[in-house]
């Protein structure tokens, strides 16, 4: 991401304007690069390979077809003999948690990814790696949700970042943040996209 792009995320986050006003910006940025012909190859780019999780989402699609159907199997004899309740409590709670499971990660297969990085340069102590869907969207809802009881959250205008964040990342232009605390410190490493 550019470096002008990541000055307007951040004059958003210290709510020096509004999330409206940042996308303007932002479309008037791609506006002037597209104008320009330039192609701006941003020394920021991620050196470090984060991995592909295109089909990453298929894993707990085929647990969940895998839970819905044992509850299927578990729910279907107490149709047919119409009087054994027990397969009926097991079954329909497991139909139920497999057809969610299924339906969630369908939702989640072109979702935002976001990879976090955690290394020590000296090697000292265990690195940490995670990887996990970022549902932005869902996040400014239940944030904006949350404002209603909390007045501290309402003056911040987070809902508004993540929104723009969701609007400015895509896997063509993620998102990646690269900070390393001196010689010896650690490195961290945020990559969305």
């Amino acid at each position: 991401m550019s470096e002008e792009r990541a000055k307007i995320l951040q004059m958003v986050a210290d709510g020096k304007i509004s999330a409206d006003e940042a996308s303007r910006l932002l479309a008037a940025l791609d506006e002037a690069v597209d104008e320009t012909g330039d192609t701006e190859t941003d020394s920021s780019s991620p050196p470090v390979e984060m991995p592909r999780v295109g089909s990453l989402w298929l894993i707990p699609m085929y647990l969940g077809l895998a839970v819905f159907v044992c509850g299927a199997l578990f729910a279907f004899p107490a149709y047919a003999t119409s009087g054994s309740w027990l397969f009926a409590v097991c079954g329909w709670p497991l139909f139920v948690i497999g057809l969610l499971t299924m339906v969630t990660a369908y939702a989640a297969r072109n979702s935002r990814w976001i990879h976090i990085r955690v290394t020590n340069v000296d090697g000292g102590q265990r690195n940490i790696k995670l990887s996990f869907p970022l549902p932005l969207r869902l996040s400014a809802w239940a944030l904006k949700f949350a404002s209603r009881w909390s007045p501290r959250l309402k003056d911040t205008n987070v809902d508004e970042l993540i929104v723009a964040l969701n609007d400015s990342v895509t896997r063509d232009e993620p998102l990646f943040i690269d900070v390393q605390e001196g010689a010896d410190g650690e490195r961290v490493q945020v990559y969305i996209g």
